[in-house]
């Protein structure tokens, strides 16, 4: 469903979403109605599923600009619908959970989360991370590249196609990973450190969430490495950050 601004709401003083599709999925009402009003009332087109079979239904039929997605569902919880939803798309999602403690928060990052929010939560902060997580996107899709098409070793990306192949074969990547790569390659050779890293990628907001940086070169790693245990292309620079190398120089 899509919901219309609030009576009374000043719509040349609210940020707007650009009519960006999202699809909420709590069977918890309250919060669903907290969402889908803080993110219609941005301008965003909002849809709510109930549980996690309803969720793969309505994604199924339109994939979504974003997913805002709870854990614990009947029918079909959100682990599920995120490793189902990953099998064939990389569009982002965004956990929201009570429930989340640290392994909590890195299981979901390796499942394809790209974020998370821990309930209870305030509308700023909601506001705040999905876009972050849209403007990751819209970076990854629109951002001019200084190097178009970087190579290394067996792996060659074309930066302004947005198609990175090993060996010759394409591997996709979500935005995020997309972003964090770009990052990477751009400037081979270079030590990163984690906190350049995590404000260049995610931004200022994100500067001590080292768990998401170490997660994400995981992911990358599994995805480029022949032996993601002992990497060629991804170094870590033990305290301080981490540097793409071409293992043929």
């Amino acid at each position: 469903m899509t919901h219309t601004p609030l009576a009374g709401q000043n719509s040349e003083t609210q940020p707007s979403g650009g009519g960006q599709r999202i699809l909420v999925v709590d069977d918890d009402s309250s919060v669903a109605k907290l969402i889908s009003d803080t993110l219609s009332r941005n301008g965003f087109d909002v849809q709510v599923a109930v549980d996690g079979l309803q969720a793969l239904k309505f994604i199924e039929g339109r994939v979504p600009d974003l997913i805002i997605l709870d854990i614990r569902m009947p029918k079909l919880d959100g682990y599920e619908v995120a490793v189902r939803v990953r099998e064939w798309s990389q569009v982002p999602i965004i956990i929201v959970s009570a429930l989340i403690g640290e392994s909590e928060k890195i299981r979901l990052l390796d499942l394809g989360a790209d974020d998370y929010l821990t309930k209870p939560f305030g509308p700023g902060e909601l506001l705040a991370r999905v876009r972050a997580v849209l403007r990751r996107t819209k970076n990854a899709d629109t951002c001019p590249v200084a190097n178009p098409i970087v190579c290394a070793g067996e792996i060659e990306m074309d930066f302004s196609q947005r198609k990175v192949t090993l060996g010759g074969v394409e591997v996709k990547f979500t935005p995020t990973e997309f972003s964090l790569l770009q990052e990477l390659a751009n400037n081979m050779g270079k030590v990163l450190t984690y906190s350049y890293l995590l404000e260049h990628v995610w931004g200022p907001r994100y500067k001590n969430e080292k768990e998401y940086l170490h997660v994400f070169i995981g992911r990358l790693r599994r995805k480029l490495e022949p032996d993601h245990a002992n990497p060629l292309y991804i170094i870590n620079i033990s305290g301080f950050g981490y540097q793409f190398k071409d293992p043929g120089v």
